[in-house]
């Protein structure tokens, strides 16, 4: 049988995101699921400021589970159509919307609270799960806040993480029903 060659370093960002995804996967309480994503989204990208707004099925609406950070205040709270604003923006078309500079876009749900952080860039990105968005997180990260683009490496790491946090996500509003059911 042939082993794995091991000899190979693993950068340290692909260990930091198998590790993320393992943690997402053992995860069964919707809270938990979004607290170990704004934990990873810290670790992997060194984000000041998370949030996580996920789909109410019944209203179509988008609502703030987890906002940590000095600019989460922005989103404390929020209701909102799915889409509306920047986070709608990414949850309808199911793509990663980087905004370079968030004082001068107007597109936000709430766009005087959000400008009212201060906040310089941000990341949203769609958590589609079995092809349908379930939500949506967003980031404040100075590592991708140059103005341009993140690096294509850097939008794959974070629609991985998405991707595997939509499937969590799914799995522990499923255990939550059944457990309520009980």
């Amino acid at each position: 049988m042939d082993q794995l060659d091991t000899s190979a370093r693993v950068p340290p960002i692909e260990t930091a995101l198998v590790d993320a995804v393992r943690a997402l996967s053992s995860r069964l309480d919707v809270g938990g699921v979004a607290h170990t994503l704004l934990a990873a989204l810290h670790d992997l990208f060194g984000a000041r400021s998370a949030w996580v707004l996920l789909e109410d099925d019944a209203q179509r609406r988008l609502h703030t589970i987890a906002c940590p950070g000095p600019h989460g205040d922005a989103f404390r709270d929020v209701v909102m159509p799915v889409d509306a604003g920047i986070m709608g923006l990414a949850f309808s078309s199911r793509q990663v919307v980087f905004v370079p500079d968030v004082q001068a876009d107007d597109r936000w749900f709430n766009a005087a609270r959000v400008h009212r952080t201060g906040m310089r860039s941000a990341v949203a990105v769609p958590l589609v799960c079995d092809g349908r968005a379930r939500g949506v997180v967003g980031l404040d990260a100075p590592s991708l806040a140059d103005g341009r683009l993140p690096h294509l490496a850097d939008r794959t790491r974070l629609e991985a993480l998405a991707a595997q946090a939509a499937v969590a996500f799914a799995n522990a509003e499923r255990y939550e029903a059944c457990e309520r059911d009980r």
